[in-house]
């Protein structure tokens, strides 16, 4: 067996924390329930994850926690209570102080603006003030949609971690052909997922999920060792996102949600949970998937 201490050893034991993370966010966990998870002890896990990362780990399950609380208060209309539950907080008292400790202000907060100037949205949008930031969202422009319901499938696929770069959509994804090669060819489409908060999350820790949706876990390949992520049953608001270059398709994400959802309030979600879908070739735009509910 080749020695632990290897960069491919690290990556795979780091999608198996976020996979868990990912998947049981409503849960109360700690290290020690990941540990047993990844089959690797307590204090090896801490070590590893500390050194690769700029937090420990106990902080970055905190620290995922209240982002997505960040969401739902900004997203949804859930009450402090309902967003503790749904995040693995014993009460809304506890999600409170937590939340105003991390991020400086209370959840209440985070209704009234969903933009921070560290964040990749403001970063790669080059948005430096709130000023700037309402102006988009208060602008009107076109859109189609249609209504999906998804019940079943899986997001496969790699977390790539951005660091203090700033890297265009081109310079973040892997090539296309070994992400492929785990299904079977012309059954899986391309898929970006909003693995962590564009707007709560800073540009420092942040994280793009990038693989493919397949509808049949079948179809994934026997050798692969990335994230497999069961997608979220319900019904779904589809938008089409006109081609163009990737920047432009990020602008029209940015607008589905930003301004449809949390400004306009022309949608109502119950829950936060997204992703986006390309169709095939180069910048020809394609799929973003809300979900509005069960």
């Amino acid at each position: 067996m080749q020695r632990t201490e290897t960069a491919a050893y690290y990556q795979r034991l780091q999608n198996r924390v976020a996979e868990y993370v990912e998947n049981n966010l409503t849960a109360s966990f700690g290290i020690r329930e990941l540990a047993d998870y990844t089959h690797v002890s307590y204090y090896h896990l801490a070590e590893i994850f500390r050194s690769t990362y700029t937090e420990s780990l106990g902080h970055y399950i905190t620290r995922i926690k209240l982002e997505r609380a960040a969401m739902l208060s900004a997203y949804t209309p859930l009450n402090l209570s309902e967003i503790a539950d749904a995040t693995g907080f014993a009460t809304k008292h506890s999600l409170s102080k937590a939340f105003t400790n991390h991020f400086g202000f209370s959840p209440g907060k985070a209704k009234a603006s969903v933009i921070r100037t560290d964040s990749i949205n403001a970063v790669m949008d080059g948005i430096t003030s709130e000023t700037q930031y309402r102006h988009i969202v208060q602008s009107d422009f076109p859109f189609t949609f249609k209504q999906r319901t998804l019940t079943g499938g899986v997001l496969a696929g790699y977390t790539w971690h951005f660091g203090h770069a700033s890297p265009g959509y081109e310079a973040s994804m892997p090539y296309l052909d070994d992400l492929l090669s785990m299904t079977i060819a012309g059954r899986a489409r391309r898929c970006i997922k909003i693995f962590d908060s564009v707007n709560f999350t800073a540009l420092r820790d942040y994280r793009l999920f990038y693989g493919i949706f397949a509808e049949d876990t079948s179809m994934l390949a026997p050798h692969f060792d990335g994230l497999a992520l069961p997608i979220r049953r319900g019904t779904y608001l589809v938008f089409d996102v006109p081609a163009g270059h990737r920047d432009d398709i990020k602008h029209h994400i940015t607008r589905f949600r930003e301004s449809l959802v949390w400004y306009k309030q022309m949608f109502i979600l119950r829950d936060f949970y997204d992703f986006f879908l390309l169709h095939d070739g180069p910048d020809n735009g394609g799929e973003y998937y809300l979900c509005t509910g069960a």
